[in-house]
């Protein structure tokens, strides 16, 4: 089945957005940028381009400032680049995606249900020391249950 044409534009000005702010800009207030995705309204005329920025939040807020100063050169470029009949204005937001990820894993592992943790790499259906099953002393298939007074 085809995609629709806002996808394959959207794909497409990701992929050069990507080439762009990683080779064509050299402005110093510009840290270490990933384009993480490109969203279009239906009439492509305008675009949401969503970038993760590494760094600190003035690193992140003078990186998002030089982006948007740029987006007029980004838009020309774009223009050159891609055969559009109308190349769509560009409005860059911040991903933040990457943060919550983050904030959950330290959340779990703070738990002790993060990555690594015991919890998670003794599984589910793993024995006590008891020799019951973890998951409240069902027995496993084949077992017999424990009568009490037995």
């Amino acid at each position: 089945m085809s995609r629709s044409r806002k996808d394959r534009v959207a794909t497409a000005i990701h992929h050069e957005m990507t080439g762009l702010v990683q080779s064509a800009m050299n402005d110093p207030r510009l840290g270490f940028v990933t384009v993480t995705g490109v969203d279009l309204s239906q009439d492509l005329r305008h675009a949401k381009v969503f970038v993760s920025i590494l760094g600190s939040e003035s690193a992140r807020a003078s990186s998002l400032e030089a982006l948007s100063s740029a987006a007029g050169y980004l838009r020309r470029e774009l223009a050159h680049r891609l055969n559009l009949r109308r190349t769509p204005d560009l409005q860059f937001h911040l991903d933040v995606s990457g943060d919550h990820g983050e904030r959950i894993e330290q959340l779990l592992h703070d738990v002790g249900l993060g990555h690594g943790s015991p919890a998670l790499e003794a599984g589910a259906g793993s024995e006590d020391p008891d020799g019951e099953d973890a998951a409240g002393g069902v027995p496993r298939p084949g077992e017999e249950l424990d009568e009490p007074g037995s």
